[in-house]
C-alpha cells in the first residue's frame, strides 16, 4: 500500500514536486481521500514531508500517529528538521557515490596509459600514474624535480614551451619519446 501511497500516488507526487509538507487530514486533501489514506495506514494523522537537498527532492518521509494530530508547531518543526538532515545525508551520499564512479573512470583511463605525469606551475613533477610509472619515472625519486630533466635533459625547450602554453589555458597536444 505504501509503494502506491495507499492508492493516491498523485497526491504524493504533487507534495514532493511542490516541496511542501502535507498534513492529512487538512484542507489540502479531500475528506474521502484523507479517510482512505489514514485508514489504510492505520493512523489518525499523517505528515508527508519532502526530503530536499539543494534543488533535488529524494522522496518523502511519512510520519503517522495513531493517537494525536500532527499539525501542531512541535511535530511540524521536528519533521522539517528531520527531513532536512535526512536530505543532506542522502545528498552527500549521492555526491560521494558519483565522485567514486568518476574516480573509477579516471583510474581506468589513467591505468590504460603507459605514463601520466602531473606537473605544477613550476614544471615540477607532483605525480606519476599509469601502467609503468615506476619503471620510467621511479616511484617518488623524481618528486618535485623539473619535468624537462626527466623527459630530455639535453633538450628541454620543446617541453617547456608546451607546458607553458598548456598552463596558460591552451589545449596542447604533442608527441615525444623519452630522451629525445
Amino acid at each position: 500500500a505504501v509503494d502506491s501511497f495507499f492508492g493516491h500516488w498523485q497526491l504524493l507526487e504533487h507534495a514532493t514536486a511542490q516541496g511542501q509538507m502535507l498534513a492529512i487530514p487538512s484542507d489540502a486533501v479531500s475528506p474521502e481521500v484523507a479517510r482512505s489514506i489514514l485508514q489504510q495506514a492505520g493512523v489518525k494523522a499523517m505528515l508527508v514531508v519532502p526530503l530536499p537537498f539543494r534543488d533535488r527532492c529524494f522522496g518523502a518521509l511519512l510520519l503517522g500517529d495513531r493517537e494525536t494530530e500532527l499539525t501542531g508547531a512541535e511535530p511540524t518543526a521536528f519533521a522539517r528538521v528531520l527531513t532536512s538532515q535526512m536530505g543532506q545525508a542522502l545528498g552527500l551520499a549521492d555526491a560521494f557515490e558519483r565522485l567514486y564512479a568518476r574516480e573509477q573512470q579516471f583510474r581506468a583511463l589513467v591505468n590504460s596509459m603507459d605514463d601520466v605525469v602531473v606537473v605544477d606551475r613550476e614544471h615540477r613533477v607532483i605525480g606519476a600514474y599509469g601502467r609503468a610509472p615506476q619503471v620510467s619515472l621511479g616511484t617518488n625519486q623524481h618528486a618535485l624535480e623539473p619535468i624537462e630533466t626527466l623527459l630530455s635533459p639535453d633538450a628541454p625547450a620543446p617541453h617547456r614551451e608546451a607546458y607553458d602554453r598548456a598552463l596558460s589555458g591552451e589545449s596542447v597536444v604533442y608527441e615525444w619519446t623519452r630522451g629525445s
